[in-house]
């Protein structure tokens, strides 16, 4: 069961998506203010 150890691609990956979307988040909090 590897799910849990993802290779370093995936990993990046997730961290690539993660930080688009927390600046998505932030830029859409800033721009309803």
């Amino acid at each position: 069961m590897k799910g849990i150890f993802m290779n370093a691609k995936d990993v990046q990956e997730f961290l690539d998506v993660s930080r688009t979307t927390a600046y998505q988040i932030i830029n859409d909090t800033r721009g309803a203010s």
